[in-house]
């Protein structure tokens, strides 16, 4: 799955073996390589305690810099992610390809069924987030009757909406001006892409 090779490129041998995905979850830092991803595709946060157990929705789940929805005697038992309806895609800035905070990341999950789209953004605010109005923008401008490719123009104004829902600042791994940048450039590629996995998808399933 396209979303989480970041899970096993980026982690630590002894977070692979932990678990990386519930780690990065539960740390809800706004760099977290899961965190897009999982916005993007509307996953459920289930966790448990003695008090008994509850599902947390991925968009209430982060509250504030490195602070969940969890209460402190609650664990994470799983995450369910919805199955796959059209492609998706994931991209990371980083100064390397493994065992690297992002200076930026984002997420896109492509609903063919319900014609809807789903972004993440990763270590470009005070929280992942999301990116509405280019979640809006996308879902009216595809294509979804006869799948035409798209266009450099969708995605200038797909990149500049999802730069712009972007809360970044300066630190030491970026510039704020750099975050927003490289966001627009790698979701408008992110969109081109998992739009041409979504017609590979519906070419299989004959539709």
């Amino acid at each position: 799955m396209e979303f989480f090779r970041p899970a096993t490129l980026n982690d630590a041998l002894t977070l692979k073996s932990a678990h990386p995905t519930a780690l990065c979850i539960n740390g809800a830092s706004p760099a977290g390589d899961a965190h897009p991803a999982l916005l993007a595709s509307g996953a459920t946060v289930n966790v448990a305690s003695v008090n008994g157990t509850r599902a947390i929705d991925i968009n209430d789940f982060y509250v504030g810099p490195k602070k969940n929805a969890m209460n402190p005697d609650e664990i994470i038992t799983s995450v369910l992610i919805p199955k796959a309806r059209g492609g998706q895609q994931y991209s990371k800035i980083g100064t390397r390809n493994a065992m690297v905070i992002a200076v930026c990341s984002f997420g896109i999950a492509i609903d063919a069924e319900n014609k809807s789209v789903g972004t993440g953004i990763g270590s470009a605010g005070p929280t992942p987030l999301r990116a509405y109005d280019a979640e809006a923008y996308a879902a009216s401008h595809l294509d979804w009757t006869q799948g035409s490719a798209v266009t450099p123009e969708m995605m200038k104004e797909f990149g500049a909406l999802v730069a712009a829902a972007s809360r970044p600042i300066d630190d030491v791994r970026g510039t704020a001006a750099y975050r927003r940048h490289t966001l627009a450039v790698i979701s408008g590629r992110c969109l081109k892409w998992a739009w041409a996995s979504t017609q590979d998808h519906n070419t299989r399933d004959g539709k």
